[in-house]
């Protein structure tokens, strides 16, 4: 009786693991121990475009393109026989019309009785969107990195907290460093580090547009003094955006900073001068 129960719990199992592979949206290929393929799933037909029949007791080779070779049943074999398990692997594989797609593949070894290879079971996953997406990923970072790089300012993000005392640096460009004198590592251990950098008469006044522009999501737009390591005051024009969560939730600060201070100065030479032409006149 009781191996009358075992045996049907058995078949059952077997019954359950038949049902996952044959409704997987993974490809899963069994190899026999000489490189022919033993078993063939519907995904596999899906993403090859070979039939169960026609693939079936043929080599594994059928799938590997002529360059991609070195990856064989032999090297799956060699890679899961410590832990009967392959990490994945990304490479190519060649489909019935002769077009290749990248996927990754993950194997098991599968021992006989004796513990002896007896072939090994592949799945594999068609990665060749996320391989497209990541690729255009890559340009758009290094579209965006190569335009902050060439700006005049200097881009920054902070955590949004809700206090302009208070700013945990998330991205500070380097070129902070030339500006002020400040190694990034400095805002990067003081939340409150770019706020003690104001100038004391404008600290304010950058305090309440911030907690403005907070509440009503608003540009943030402020020109303010900035204290650098050698004494020197840096006019700077601080313009960001802040970025909020799907629940409404403030998350960070993305801005921008420009150095003003010629600019400043200018405009103080020209004011000067008209004081001092109006003073005459009178």
């Amino acid at each position: 009786s009781s191996d009358i129960t075992a045996a049907l719990s058995h078949e059952r199992a077997l019954a359950r693991l038949a049902a996952l592979v044959e409704w997987s949206n993974d490809a899963i290929i069994g190899i026999d121990k000489d490189g022919n393929i033993s078993s063939w799933n519907p995904a596999a037909e899906r993403l090859f475009g070979y039939p169960e029949a026609e693939v079936v007791g043929h080599p594994y080779l059928l799938l590997v393109p002529p360059d991609e070779r070195m990856i064989l049943f032999d090297d799956l074999v060699r890679r899961a026989r410590d832990d009967d398990y392959v990490g994945s692997l990304e490479t190519r594989r060649r489909r019935q019309d002769g077009s290749v797609t990248e996927v990754e593949i993950k194997a098991s070894l599968i021992r006989d009785e004796s513990g002896e290879p007896a072939g090994v079971s592949v799945i594999m996953r068609e990665i060749a969107e996320r391989k497209a997406a990541e690729a255009r990923l890559r340009e758009l970072e290094l579209r965006y990195r190569t335009f902050v790089e060439q700006m005049p300012g200097i881009t920054y993000i902070n955590a949004a907290t809700g206090d302009a005392q208070v700013m945990p640096l998330v991205h500070l460009h380097q070129r902070m460093e030339e500006w002020l004198g400040y190694l990034i590592s400095e805002w990067e251990r003081d939340p409150r580090f770019s706020f003690q950098l104001m100038h004391p008469d404008d600290r304010e006044g950058v305090r309440k547009h911030h907690d403005e522009t907070t509440v009503s999501g608003a540009p943030y737009r402020a020109e303010y003094r900035m204290l650098a390591k050698d004494g020197r005051q840096i006019w700077v024009r601080d313009e960001a955006v802040l970025v909020r969560g799907d629940d409404g939730e403030p998350l960070y600060r993305l801005g921008f900073l420009f150095d003003i201070t010629d600019l400043k100065r200018a405009e103080a030479e020209v004011t000067d001068a008209l004081a001092g032409q109006l003073s005459r006149c009178w």
